[in-house]
């Protein structure tokens, strides 16, 4: 009888170990270029060196995030009547979202190109890049930072 319940009991451990999930990491490698050159075009200096050769003006310290979500296809906005005449109206707003999008560098980068145009530089040096990742390695939010500049 001693030994038909260690068998059991052997047997009960055995079972709930080989059911065990073992967690591993997998190797991998991955490697992903920007090419200021395409993103910038002729008419903007792009680099990550923080020391430059030529005369500039600085503009402003710039920081571009972006994160992974769905796109705005359509913001509405109608007015609605709130309960009193002091607050007149409040407006009710209606998104209608489209398709899933996820950050990427190349399009941070872009971004910053476009809003450092905007300030009016053709420049932007000391280009810092990151990329955050969720728990299943998604990428969740791309951040490109820098200063503007007008060579």
């Amino acid at each position: 009888m001693k030994t038909s319940k260690l068998l059991i009991m052997i047997a009960t451990v055995a079972t709930l170990t080989a059911c065990e999930t073992i967690k591993t990491n997998t190797f991998t490698q991955a490697a992903s270029a920007l090419n200021y050159q395409q993103i910038g075009g002729s008419d903007m200096f792009l680099t990550e060196s923080n020391s430059v050769n030529f005369e500039y003006t600085p503009i402003a310290s710039l920081i571009v995030y972006e994160t992974t979500g769905r796109t705005v296809e359509n913001v509405e906005y109608t007015e609605r009547i709130a309960g009193s005449e002091i607050y007149g109206t409040t407006p009710e707003v209606k998104i209608k979202q489209g398709k899933n999008r996820y950050a990427n560098m190349a399009s941070a980068l872009a971004f910053a190109v476009k809003t450092a145009k905007e300030m009016g530089g053709n420049g932007i040096i000391n280009i810092k890049t990151d990329m955050l990742f969720d728990e299943f390695n998604i990428p969740k939010t791309a951040i490109i930072t820098g200063m503007v500049i007008k060579k």
